[in-house]
């Protein structure tokens, strides 16, 4: 999918698990939208990344004028406003409800691990596969969210 894209594009919809989504932000799109999984309403890698569960308490609205220009994004009590450039604001929400739905739910925030694994994918290069692995492995990031998006090693892989 993110080969197909000729140029940029507006909003990416994908119901994609959340080990399969760093590939995502490799797509020239604006906003990213996604389900399955978790609930977020962030800035990633640039982008604005909205992640819906199957809540019915829960909905977003993209006011939308060549590109995103507000998110208004709503889950339970909680509500989120993102606008591009701004610090997020927010209502009704419990600190570590807010954290949860800007950050993520994983010991390292997601927009951070987003970027870092973009990076390694970048460092595989100069400082070789496993090295990169550990590090990634050490700061937090789970195996499969690293093996889907950098593949897996050779010793990974079933042979012949």
């Amino acid at each position: 999918m993110a080969r197909s894209a000729e140029g940029p594009v507006d909003i990416v919809v994908a119901h994609a698990p959340l080990a399969d989504r760093i590939w995502l932000f490799d797509i020239p799109a604006a906003c990213i939208l996604t389900g399955h999984y978790g609930m977020m309403a962030s800035v990633v890698a640039g982008k604005a990344y909205i992640a819906l569960d199957c809540s019915p308490a829960s909905y977003v609205v993209i006011e939308w004028e060549e590109g995103w220009r507000r998110i208004g994004y709503v889950a339970g009590s909680c509500r989120i406003d993102l606008r591009p450039g701004e610090r997020f604001a927010a209502a009704g929400c419990s600190t570590a409800e807010l954290r949860r739905l800007t950050e993520g739910q994983g010991t390292l925030p997601y927009p951070d691990e987003v970027e870092t694994l973009r990076q390694a994918k970048r460092e595989i290069a100069i400082l070789g596969r496993e090295k990169v692995f550990r590090r990634l492995l050490g700061m937090g990031i789970k195996k499969t969210h690293i093996e889907r998006y950098l593949g897996k090693g050779k010793r990974d892989r079933p042979g012949p």
